[in-house]
């Protein structure tokens, strides 16, 4: 899943067919005008799951006669043996009867054109897949929950995960061990990536200006540079990773505003850096996404006309900006996401009212809004779809000075938002990121502002559970601008600021 994380000086808003058989029962019945089981007879003929097509004094056991006798002989579609086998494709097709015959079967007999049998896969219930098996030293096996059925047996999809530090005992290996991952320029906001190799991408405003960039390949350690190394930008910094993964970030000027872009290819060495946006006073709150034709995304906000805006580009185009939301002050804190079919979804702050408000793409490309949280006011959104399209939602409530952390989820059907509180403690949540692992379950990093703490928080809950929340770091001034991801074997990756020792961005994992 792709992450996004931006920011506002305060907050930041960073099958199957089985064999059917036709069964000749071993008793003949014999009589004059007699049917036969499943099929028909001629004149005085007999016929035990077979037919007789106008035999006359003929007799046929488990087989068929024209105008004559068949002891185990071939029935239309198939053979039967003495005293009755098993033909599929055999006994009458609707049932005929010779001069003088009896009554025919309706249909023949059961199955694929003969006699019934049973299904192998009835009753049986694939629900106990094998236990996950490391495929190699850095390869995890999954299998699905629910398999399916073919004759008698069940199999069930597989899934291979990479696991960034390695795979022991059917299941990847996990140091919860925290690192520094840049001690010397710090951070003051930061938005993190997986590519589909594992690798981490780390986009983070240094202290005194500029862009940095930080990777880690999986299973690596870390390396720094920057994706702008001017001194006027960096503010509220998001970063998207493509189907090529190809990196792409976006982000503010400082000084008069303006919205910047970068990108780099998986093997460029260095980002191309452009103008979004050519006039100043957009680009804040910035959020990125990339859509399966490789078009580029970013919702912001206007800081002269306090306006949503999208800021958009074909994969070999031009960048074109438009107004989603005009109504009241809107558009702080945007979180955008795209869904499998290309469509936007951005949540964001309306400052006027005050409410958290959803804008949502339609088919034409214009966008239907409503309001998530009429009642809150939001400090600071993170927003993720899921592999079934249900939207995951993490806001600070900051209607009061005493913050809480937020949760709103809604379905992949759509409806209404379901809105509950992911950790009560005051003044927790001021900034927050937002990941789902692939059982469903909702991983949430976040900070305590409150003066007691200043800590890194993380709340967390199964589908169908309660959150939970845990102190991860309590050592000084620690876990501003979180940013999470959850990679393909459930474990979670948490890039943070800290003050102790000066400003550094710093790493930890959780492990499932």
């Amino acid at each position: 899943m792709i992450e996004r994380i931006g920011r506002r000086i305060g907050y930041w808003a960073i099958p199957m067919a089985a064999g059917l058989f036709g069964i000749a029962c071993g008793d003949d019945e014999t009589g004059t005008g007699g049917s036969g089981a499943g099929g028909s007879a001629g004149a005085g003929a007999s016929s035990t799951g077979g037919s007789a097509a106008g035999s006359s004094g003929g007799s046929s056991t488990g087989g068929s006669a024209s105008g004559g006798s068949s002891t185990g002989g071939s029935s239309a579609g198939g053979t039967a043996g003495t005293g009755g086998g098993s033909a599929s494709g055999g006994g009458g097709a609707g049932g005929s009867a010779g001069s003088g015959g009896g009554s025919a079967g309706s249909g023949g007999s059961a199955g694929a054109g003969g006699s019934g049998g049973s299904d192998p896969c009835a009753g049986v219930q694939c629900n106990t897949p094998d236990p996950d098996v490391c495929a190699d030293t850095g390869t995890l096996t999954r299998f699905a929950a629910t398999g399916t059925c073919s004759s008698g047996s069940c199999s069930y999809a597989e899934t291979s995960v990479t696991c960034t530090h390695g795979c022991s005992s059917g299941a990847c290996s996990c140091a919860a061990t925290p690192a520094t991952v840049d001690a010397a320029r710090g951070t003051a906001a930061s938005a993190m990536a997986m590519d589909s190799k594992g690798g981490l991408h780390v986009a983070y405003w240094v202290v005194g200006g500029g862009l940095g960039y930080a990777y880690r390949a999986a299973g690596g350690t870390w390396t720094t540079g920057n994706v702008d190394s001017a001194t006027d930008v960096g503010w509220y910094p998001s970063i998207a990773i493509d189907a090529n993964d190809g990196v792409h970030v976006s982000y503010a000027v400082l000084t008069v505003g303006g919205l910047k872009y970068a990108y780099k290819s998986a093997t460029d060495s260095g980002f191309t850096v452009s103008d979004a946006s050519p006039t100043t006073d957009h680009g804040l709150h910035s959020s990125i996404a990339v859509d399966s034709t490789l078009g580029v995304h970013i919702a912001h906000y206007h800081n002269g006309t306090d306006d949503l805006m999208l800021t958009s580009k074909p994969a070999a185009g031009t960048f074109s900006t438009k107004p989603v939301d005009t109504m009241d002050d809107v558009g702080i804190n945007a979180s955008l996401v795209v869904d499998t079919q290309d469509r936007l979804h951005i949540v964001y702050s309306d400052m006027t009212a005050p409410r958290l408000k959803y804008a949502r793409e339609l088919a034409s490309g214009m966008f239907d809004i409503s309001v998530i949280d009429p009642a809150r006011r939001a400090g600071n959104n993170s927003l993720v779809i899921d592999s079934e399209g249900g939207l995951h939602l993490a806001y600070g409530d900051i209607t009061s000075f005493s913050s809480t952390l937020r949760y709103a989820y809604r379905p992949p059907a759509g409806g209404a938002w379901q809105l509950a509180q992911a950790d009560g403690k005051p003044r927790s949540g001021f900034y927050n990121s937002i990941g789902v692992d692939s059982t469903g379950g909702v991983h949430i990093a976040h900070y305590d502002a409150a003066a007691t703490a200043l800590d890194l928080r993380y709340s967390t809950k199964a589908p169908s559970g309660a959150f939970t929340t845990t102190a991860l770091d309590t050592t000084g001034t620690v876990g501003e601008y979180p940013a999470l991801v959850v990679d393909g074997a459930d474990v979670v990756h948490i890039a943070h600021g800290t003050r102790e020792g000066g400003n550094a961005l710093r790493y930890r994992r959780v492990c499932p």
